[in-house]
């Protein structure tokens, strides 16, 4: 076990075998970062997750993923949307650190992950992967603390202030998936 790098381009991902990526800057008053999509063209077979008794796709042939990465966080957002871009869930992985650059931006994964549903059912994943961390001395302490007190303060911030946070990930799909439409 060791904290894995995960791109913005996710270009490894084998599963896809037709795809469309865009990356534009995201400028705000308080955020700056990027904002990618992912137009899923083709795909071997679709993706899906379980949570309980839930069965849902998040990956299908005309599926979108728009990630967002901001300069000075400890969270990276992917908004999974489907072929009538419609939201299916948000994924946020808890990070050690976002680089953001202009050629592929990447975190540091630190093993703790939060989906958010549209229903605002939150679901923490991975948990016992970031205690197995901290046991093995992969992680520190600190770093521990770090992904437990982000995870509890974006879900929050997400959760309160659902229809801001929906709209500010819907603004940037919409700019994205436009310029993927005039390609």
């Amino acid at each position: 076990m060791k904290l894995k790098v995960k791109y913005m381009s996710r270009s490894s991902w084998k599963r896809i075998t037709d795809r469309k990526y865009t990356m534009i800057d995201i400028k705000e008053k308080d955020i700056k970062g990027k904002a990618s999509l992912l137009y899923i063209k083709s795909i071997e077979e679709p993706l899906f997750k379980v949570y309980g008794k839930k069965r849902i796709i998040i990956a299908n042939k005309n599926y979108y993923w728009l990630q967002i990465g901001i300069e000075n966080e400890n969270y990276w957002i992917t908004a999974m949307y489907d072929d009538n871009s419609k939201l299916i869930q948000y994924y946020i992985d808890i990070t050690k650190c976002n680089h953001i650059n202009n050629v592929d931006p990447y975190f540091e994964d630190l093993f703790l992950d939060i989906v958010i549903l549209p229903t605002r059912e939150k679901i923490c994943l991975d948990i016992d992967e970031l205690t197995k961390a901290f046991d093995e001395q992969i992680i520190q302490k600190e770093e521990y603390d770090l992904a437990i007190s982000t995870a509890n303060n974006i879900s929050n911030m997400i959760l309160n202030n659902k229809e801001k946070f929906d709209n500010f990930c819907y603004k940037y799909f919409n700019y994205c998936k436009k310029i993927i439409e005039n390609e």
